[in-house]
């Protein structure tokens, strides 16, 4: 990333030039001294700058976003009793895994359209598009008919009093999957060719939506009205896809492309998918461990909600960096240039999440403790959760280097690790019959662990590239 240019205009040095305004209304830089030109022009530059301005769009889209999730999150928590947020929060892991369905080529193919784009070769990218998109509605469709087997076993072999949301939901849930992965590979595909305006626009509509329909939807119907405008969002977000994107799909039939993307493409996905599992493993441990699962699960939610925003927040630059890491690794080849980047956005990100722990700390946990009396056993694992998020949140600007110079292998095994640790550490504290607390403690341990084994890494291929770059 090249910083903005700073060569001086050719103008008059003479003092007594006449004052002529630009058309901008400022006084014309011939009548300025060295000091102003320079900033009028690093000004101009920052306006024009694509990344700053990409960077810009992305930060104004989370924020709206998770204001509005938030706010719906408060809705949703105030209307609904803890037993179905379990629930809810239970369903939401089975359509986060359905993110991997598609076994990584749509990964293989965001990382070939970015990286072809950067060398200049825009000749086979529609092709490439349209294979991504054929597999991935093939395997987003047989994981629709494995969620759906699943609630008729939960229908045929469970009898509760809560049973009958789960098999509504499960079923609901194998529709959105469909709609979802739709929806996903379309955004893929708009920040691999860096077109971050539509996908910040998207990201508003979801929010807007989300905050109204599903707010109205909870407040009329309950459980039933959140599935029910759930649903909603997610085709009003594929009509936007149709209608305001220039993505189209055809489907195209190319088993040697597909070979080639998936072998590209899912080491990608294993670390993405691991990675996933690593983040809900403590929502599976108490699933499973807790009799009481549904009211622990509900209460849990409201750490993951305040944990979950910071996290996403504190992406906001590495959202939009991704992509560029990949684009200029195209251009380059370079690996110094990739780490140079990672290493501001990782600088940008620790000072942004300091902020966000501060008012999580000092403004956020008092009011949920007044609002959420009925979720306040989730108060002390969200404190819990905090340093750990932090350092979770670190490591994907170094997760996102070691993908983009194809070191996806090392990251699955430091990510494999972190899962074996997360297992051991929420084992440890259920078998002595610790808490959600104790669950939320070990989970950000690990956290901790994970972000020190991806940093040693990660510096020991800096080192690695600086070496080979001075021979």
């Amino acid at each position: 990333m090249t910083g903005p240019s700073f060569t001086p205009p050719s103008s008059p040095n003479s003092a007594s030039a006449p004052r002529t305004l630009s058309a901008t209304g400022l006084p014309a830089m011939a009548s300025l001294n060295e000091e102003s030109n320079l900033l009028f022009i690093w000004i101009q530059n920052l306006k024009q700058n694509v990344l700053l301005r990409n960077i810009g769009l992305v930060s104004l889209a989370t924020v709206i976003g998770h204001i509005c999730g938030f706010v719906s999150a408060i809705v949703t928590r105030t209307l609904l009793d803890p037993n179905l947020m379990g629930i809810w929060s239970g369903l939401r892991i089975f359509l986060s895994y359905g993110n991997y369905a598609g076994l990584g080529i749509s990964k293989g193919a965001a990382r070939e359209i970015a990286i072809e784009e950067g060398r200049g070769n825009t000749k086979h990218i529609q092709h490439v598009m349209n294979t991504a998109f054929t597999f991935n509605t093939l395997t987003s469709t047989c994981y629709m008919i494995v969620i759906l087997i699943m609630a008729i076993l939960i229908r045929s072999h469970i009898s509760s009093n809560l049973s009958h949301y789960w098999v509504g939901g499960l079923t609901s849930i194998a529709i959105f999957v469909v709609l979802q992965r739709y929806v996903t590979f379309a955004i893929t595909v708009l920040r691999a060719r860096q077109r971050f305006d539509l996908t910040a626009r998207l990201s508003v509509l979801e929010a807007i939506l989300s905050l109204s329909v599903i707010g109205i939807g909870v407040w009329l119907f309950g459980f039933w009205g959140l599935l029910l405008s759930s649903g909603c969002v997610f085709i009003a977000s594929v009509l936007y896809i149709h209608l305001y994107t220039p993505v189209r799909f055809v489907f195209t039939w190319d088993s040697d492309m597909g070979k080639r993307l998936l072998k590209s493409g899912f080491p990608i996905l294993l670390n993405g998918a691991l990675f996933s599992i690593l983040q809900s493993l403590d929502r599976l441990m108490i699933l499973v461990y807790f009799t009481d699962r549904e009211y622990q699960l509900g209460c849990y939610s409201l750490a993951l909600m305040v944990n979950g925003a910071l996290f996403g927040i504190g992406n906001i630059v590495g959202v939009v960096m991704y992509p560029r890491y990949q684009h200029t690794y195209g251009a380059t080849g370079n690996p110094c240039n990739i780490s140079h980047m990672a290493n501001r956005v990782m600088l940008y990100k620790g000072c942004l999440l300091l902020v966000l722990t501060c008012i999580c700390v000092f403004i956020v946990r008092p009011l949920l403790e007044t609002w959420f009396t009925a979720y306040r056993p989730g108060i002390n694992p969200m404190m819990a959760l905090l340093p750990g998020t932090v350092l979770l949140a670190l490591t994907l600007p170094m997760n996102h280097f070691l993908v983009t110079i194809h070191r996806q292998k090392t990251l699955v095994g430091i990510t494999l690790t972190g899962i074996l640790l997360a297992i051991s550490a929420n084992l440890a504290v259920l078998t002595r019959e610790g808490g959600i607390t104790e669950v939320a403690w070990a989970t950000s341990t690990t956290y901790g662990i994970f972000f020190l084994l991806t940093s040693w890494v990660y510096h020991k291929e800096v080192q690695r590239a600086a070496s080979n770059a001075s021979v």
